[in-house]
């Protein structure tokens, strides 16, 4: 009896456990693990989503600059730009640490018989992508980022100063198509951290995207980076200097992939690049 008590309940926790969704799940490990005065509860759309707040610790007021991780990274977690958000307070600027929203990123099967492919299969090509990814999965993802931006951008109007936003990777690659695209209701200046996107065409036209902004970038790499980043950092800093863009800057952030020391170097970088444009 008791066994089958132990069994039921088990079988119960797996099928709650099924039901929760990654981002229900940060969520509600953002609501146990911190007090309600760090994090905001944010809503863009559909979407409901937690972001992690903090004040800034030093006289002067900046503004609010809204940290946007990489796809599947957490608040906090390992190469994440949370552990950013403290260096920057300590700059002047109140913080809003958010994450990427989820969707299914699976590759493009390619159209055809399946009995004929497996009897023909296709020749290994090293110059190709492993996998491409449907223009519906990369419009979603872009519409779902850019609503979490804005959301988070609308809550900054609480706050006197500039509104920054610091974006990382396939996020970055996202919010590039759509400011380019829009070029209103934009943030005052941009950093992108690590920008790409895991498809050739699309990767490739960020540097043309970057270079046509309007408001003012600043491109961070590290050689640790991946190679679809690291394929076009040169491009971006031709396609930008081609532009005539002004207070574009690319930097270098040495040392592996961002790790606890890297976090208040990038900080200074920032600072320092904002500072030269006179704020």
């Amino acid at each position: 009896m008791i066994k089958r008590i132990c069994l039921l309940f088990f079988v119960s926790l797996c099928c709650h456990a099924e039901q929760l969704v990654p981002a229900e799940m940060r969520n509600q490990d953002i609501q146990r693990g911190f007090p309600e005065h760090q994090y905001r509860q944010l809503e863009a759309g559909e979407q409901r989503f937690a972001a992690l707040f903090s004040e800034h610790t030093i006289p002067n007021n900046m503004g609010v600059a809204i940290l946007v991780n990489d796809f599947s990274l957490s608040h906090l977690g390992n190469q994440s730009l949370g552990p950013l958000a403290r260096h920057l307070n300590d700059e002047g600027w109140v913080t809003l640490v958010i994450t990427a929203p989820e969707i299914e990123l699976y590759a493009v099967q390619e159209s055809g018989d399946s009995e004929d492919a497996a009897e023909q299969p296709k020749s290994i090509q090293p110059i190709e992508p492993a996998s491409i990814l449907s223009t519906e999965q990369y419009e979603r993802f872009e519409t779902l980022i850019s609503e979490r931006v804005d959301a988070a951008i609308q809550f900054t109007q609480n706050y006197p100063g500039f509104v920054l936003v610091i974006s990382q990777g396939s996020s970055a690659a996202a919010l590039l198509n759509h400011y380019a695209q829009q070029q209103t209701g934009l943030p005052d200046a941009l950093v992108t951290v690590s920008p790409y996107w895991p498809e050739p065409a699309r990767n490739h036209q960020l540097a043309e995207k970057m270079a046509g902004l309007t408001i003012p970038v600043l491109d961070i790499y590290n050689r640790w980076n991946n190679a679809w980043t690291l394929s076009q950092r040169q491009q971006r800093l031709i396609a930008a200097e081609k532009a005539l863009k002004m207070h574009y800057r690319q930097r270098e952030i040495v040392g592996t992939d961002l790790y606890a020391h890297q976090y208040p170097y990038i900080a200074k970088e920032v600072q320092g690049w904002l500072i030269h444009m006179g704020w």
